[in-house]
């Protein structure tokens, strides 16, 4: 087959698994233009980010999303790999080529696109939801069952444990804006920092729902 019977992705197919990143669809969509109370999604993201070099333990995923966004379907895979200090996204497009990367060095951002398709929202959009799903640490695992709520900065987190695992995480806005919550289902439970086959995040603060599938998990360390 020569290189003239590929058909290459659409426009319409990119800026789709563009706007999937790693769990947060469409978010520049909801950023509030203008007036009182408009919200900096890039300011709301950089708040939840960690200093990667305090995040113990490296490891390798393959992850594949889907949700929508209103009345839009998304749907991507990504390639996550985290080591050392520094944090690696990877989109791949329709093809298993590189669509984008993202990488965290420290709190210092940098996003390099390889397609002619712009991000619909701020890149940091999509390391918030990493740092909030499997980084974000309020205390010592739970052994058993059990609840606990504690004080983020300007945010409540609220968690539910079963059995050692961690089921469900909640944040809510104490003040300022956005609100609405976000809403986080392990599935099965997440254990440690390994996420489950399947985690959910209903995003009511910008209003996505991605689910997040995790095809591998490979500890580096």
């Amino acid at each position: 087959m020569t290189s003239s019977n590929l058909r290459r992705p659409t426009r319409r197919q990119l800026l789709a698994l563009l706007a999937g990143g790693v769990t947060v669809a469409g978010l520049g969509c909801a950023h509030r233009a203008g007036g009182e109370g408009a919200v900096d999604p890039k300011a709301d993201a950089a708040r939840a980010l960690v200093d990667i070099a305090t995040v113990p333990g490296d490891f390798l995923a393959r992850q594949r999303l889907s949700g929508h966004m209103g009345e839009h379907k998304l749907s991507s895979e990504v390639v996550l790999q985290k080591q050392g200090d520094v944090l690696t996204l990877i989109g791949l497009s329709p093809f298993g080529t590189k669509a984008f990367a993202l990488i965290q060095r420290g709190l210092e951002t940098e996003y390099t696109p390889f397609v002619e398709v712009a991000l619909p929202f701020p890149p940091e959009m999509m390391l918030a939801d990493i740092h909030r799903t499997l980084f974000v640490r309020i205390g010592e695992d739970i052994a058993g069952d059990g609840d606990r709520r504690a004080k983020l900065g300007d945010e409540r987190v609220d968690e539910s444990w079963s059995g050692g695992r961690l089921m469900r995480r909640v944040y809510k806005r104490r003040r300022g804006q956005p609100k609405g919550l976000i809403i986080i289902d392990y599935g099965e439970g997440m254990s440690g920092r390994t996420p489950p086959p399947v985690i959910t995040i209903d995003n009511q603060r910008f209003g996505y729902a991605v689910t997040i599938e995790t095809s591998t998990y490979q500890p580096l360390s």
